[in-house]
């Protein structure tokens, strides 16, 4: 029998966007989302490298979404491909919510902590 492994905790650090990065933030998406100002890292707890949050993702289909990286030395922002790992067959479903080559585990591994920011349904 295989047992699954047991949920990782997300890491607990965030970070607030800047006035001029909230700006650049309403000119990539014309998604509404919650809290664009505060972003948690969606990266497991203790990883290495800096820390992520999605940001924007793209209403073109095939279209690469934007992502938050920050350490000690500020904020970067970049376009990066999804993690295109997947918990089913389905690649519609249950999808890796992590950019590609992220580390520690895939996002339906990590616990419900602190979430990346979603579209307001």
């Amino acid at each position: 029998m295989f047992d699954a492994p047991e949920p990782a905790a997300r890491c607990g650090e965030s970070t607030w966007l800047a006035y001029t990065e909230l700006e650049f933030f309403f000119c990539i998406t014309s998604t509404p989302w919650r809290r664009p100002d505060r972003q948690p890292c969606a990266l497991q707890q203790g990883h290495a490298g800096p820390h992520t949050a999605l940001i924007a993702q793209h209403e073109r289909q095939g279209d690469s979404p934007w992502w938050l990286y920050w350490d000690a030395t500020g904020h970067h922002w970049a376009k990066a491909t999804r993690c295109l790992a997947h918990r089913t067959a389905h690649p519609d479903q249950d999808a890796c919510q992590l950019p590609a080559g992220h580390h520690g585990q895939h996002s339906w591994l990590l616990d419900t902590g602190p979430q990346p920011a979603t579209p307001v349904a």
